[in-house]
């Protein structure tokens, strides 16, 4: 039986790109396509009556690029169809999409930007990430960021937003209208101080279930930089005011600093401490991952306080890439029992054996607590080995083996997995793999 699912696009998405397609005159297109073949002992990942299966794959990638002029856009795109030979899921079909674009239409003064992110996502966060976990998610974001630079050291920015939110099989869809305004004074060449605020109204699809709020924060604003560091810290207050159930006040800051040691490594902190919803938490870890893992959250109407704090080391080399991270979470739901606190330690590391041969290893830990109902604590851990070459110049094979485990303190949860991984690849992109 093949299982299809249905992609959705907001028709928007169509009359941007309709609209940048004239104005677009130097695209950069880039394709590929690549075929794999995978076995697991635990295709359904139970703790009992495990079924092993054989998974065939085959993709597509699309990368487009336009860098002329007042217009820069990327958009990249995959598709990939799954076959479960034993039967253990039906076909599965996955699109991916991330597409950014920006025109300047008054230099220094007027920007239109547009992003959609097309992926998928857990249903059930605490849950194994099966076909019948999975979930597609989209966001589309519109909006232009209007600038005035009012003396030589005063700059005034006003933001205008919209946001459409989409989940496959939860009841949160839901639009964002708002509008943020930043002014901006720079007292050193290396240093500037600031006000942002921000008015959001939030509208959902099905009200009944998920109540209509505006948000409405306020923040000083410190920004510097330094010959081997940034930095920028945010201290304010968020307030959320609610068609049904109570209304909320919250502290909202962040504080992103980035250190470079040499020009090949860095390490960067990230802490956030924010009153939001599961649907900005989306739509950040989309525009950057290093502000947090949205595998974490639970995708829900309600809000949150969410509690953040990552770090990431990176090193690019010659020979060896590193990439290391911490995050550490407590997310308090304000009504649903979705509370948890969560801590994610991860390494990914390449080496390059020689210049058509690569190597790679990664593992992951990550421990959640349900704090809410105090029911259940999951401790997964990871660890997979990887091998490339390079045929040609567009042709490439790989090689994955991988080994995951989830200790529960509900036993029904529990499972653990054995993988492979065979694929070739031409042109750009990647298999999913599993």
């Amino acid at each position: 039986m093949f299982y299809s699912r249905s992609y959705y696009a907001h028709p928007a998405v169509v009359a941007v790109l309709l609209f940048l397609c004239p104005v677009a005159m130097a695209l950069n297109v880039e394709t590929g396509i690549g075929v794999g073949m995978g076995y697991t002992d635990n295709a359904a990942l139970t703790s009992a009556n495990e079924e092993d299966d054989w998974i065939a794959e085959a993709s597509v990638g699309l990368a487009i690029t336009q860098e002329t002029g007042a217009l820069t856009a990327r958009a990249d795109a995959a598709f990939s169809h799954q076959n479960y030979l034993n039967d253990t899921y039906d076909d599965q079909d996955y699109l991916s999409l991330s597409a950014i674009a920006g025109w300047e239409q008054i230099r220094d003064r007027l920007t239109w930007n547009v992003r959609n992110y097309f992926t998928q996502t857990s249903i059930d966060s605490l849950d194994p990430d099966t076909p019948d976990n999975t979930q597609d998610a989209n966001v589309f974001s519109f909006g232009p960021d209007i600038y005035w630079q009012l003396t030589p050291r005063n700059s005034l920015t006003i933001s205008p937003l919209f946001q459409d939110f989409y989940f496959e099989d939860d009841d949160t869809d839901n639009q964002q209208y708002g509008v943020s305004a930043g002014w901006l004074y720079r007292m050193y060449p290396t240093m500037a101080v600031g006000m942002d605020g921000a008015v959001t109204d939030v509208s959902y699809d099905d009200e009944d279930l998920n109540p209509d709020y505006t948000r409405s924060t306020i923040q000083a604003v410190i920004s510097g930089t330094r010959p081997r560091s940034e930095y920028t810290l945010n201290l304010g207050a968020t307030h959320i005011d609610r068609d049904r159930y109570d209304d909320h006040d919250g502290f909202s800051g962040s504080l992103d600093w980035l250190y470079t040691f040499t020009g090949r490594s860095s390490v960067r902190a990230f802490v956030l401490s924010d009153l939001t919803d599961a649907s900005t938490g989306f739509f950040n870890s989309q525009v950057d991952p290093d502000t947090g893992d949205f595998s974490n959250e639970q995708v829900s109407g309600d809000v949150l306080q969410n509690n953040t704090l990552r770090l990431t080391y990176l090193r690019e080399g010659n020979t060896l890439n590193t990439r290391i991270w911490t995050e550490l979470r407590d997310l308090d739901y304000k009504e649903s029992p979705d509370d948890r606190e969560v801590q994610d330690y991860g390494i990914d590391l390449g080496y390059r054996v020689s210049p058509l041969l690569t190597t790679g290893i990664d593992g992951r830990y990550t421990r959640t607590e349900e704090t809410d109902t105090g029911g259940r604590t999951d401790k997964e851990y990871s660890i997979g080995g990887n091998v490339t070459y390079q045929l040609s110049r567009k042709l490439r094979c790989n090689v994955d083996v991988r080994y995951r485990d989830n200790d529960s303190t509900q036993s029904i949860d529990e499972y653990d997995e054995f993988s492979v991984f065979a694929g070739i690849v031409y042109g750009i992109g990647s298999l999913r793999s599993f």
